[in-house]
């Protein structure tokens, strides 16, 4: 099973360029963030420890804890939207509850030169694993079931409302049957009362003018 992938809001890397880019692209109201702004990425004491970095041990220790599997949160010094990610969707009570219910959570930094044995048992730097999996941009989120079997794979930020509706689509097991995005559009729709394929996810992109140009 291939990994389905969607990109948000991110930090390009390796000189975090592009940010300029999501910031001329925000609503008014949407632009309290300044995603200039050089952050310090510090994960949340509630991650799991990665140990010696043997991500057999923690998909095998999620399986014995009735978890689905481990979530890996790959970020890099400096990437604002890394730590908007942890200050706002890893930090609501509700989110981090129910994902912790179902998931292991490891932060990797993409450029580190650590040793980490991947879940098919080969080793190798974490940089090394993360270009495998076609990480390219922080943050992004890998999701691997207890089996090591890929589950998802997220690119940039996403606000608590979406992150939230990835961790339902995750629970319920739908990604065996559809991609996120078709869930996604789907579960939107028939909550507004809309066809299937005739609506947009809400995001400050799809907004109706005046833009934000400036």
């Amino acid at each position: 099973m291939q990994f389905t992938v969607h990109r948000h809001r991110l930090c390009s890397l390796p000189l975090l360029a592009g940010l300029a880019l999501f910031a001329t692209l925000q609503a008014p109201a949407a632009r309290s963030f300044d995603d200039t702004v050089i952050s310090k990425v510090e994960y949340p004491g509630w991650f799991a420890e990665a140990g010696f970095m043997d991500l057999r041990d923690n998909l095998s220790s999620a399986g014995e804890e009735g978890k689905l599997g481990v979530m890996l949160f790959f970020t890099t010094e400096g990437c604002s939207y890394c730590h908007r990610f942890l200050e706002t969707s890893l930090s609501d009570a509700a989110i981090v509850e129910r994902l912790r219910a179902h998931f292991d959570v490891l932060g990797l930094e993409i450029f580190s030169d650590a040793e980490l044995t991947a879940p098919g048992g080969a080793a190798m730097p974490v940089k090394a694993f993360a270009r495998r999996q076609g990480v390219q941009f922080a943050p992004s989120l890998l999701f691997f079931g207890t089996n090591g079997e890929p589950l998802l794979r997220l690119t940039g930020y996403y606000e608590p409302e979406r992150f939230a509706r990835v961790l339902d689509y995750l629970i319920a097991g739908a990604q065996a049957r559809q991609s996120f995005h078709d869930w996604e559009r789907e579960r939107l729709a028939s909550q507004s009362g809309a066809p299937p394929g005739q609506s947009l996810i809400a995001s400050p992109l799809f907004l109706p003018p005046p833009y934000a140009l400036d």
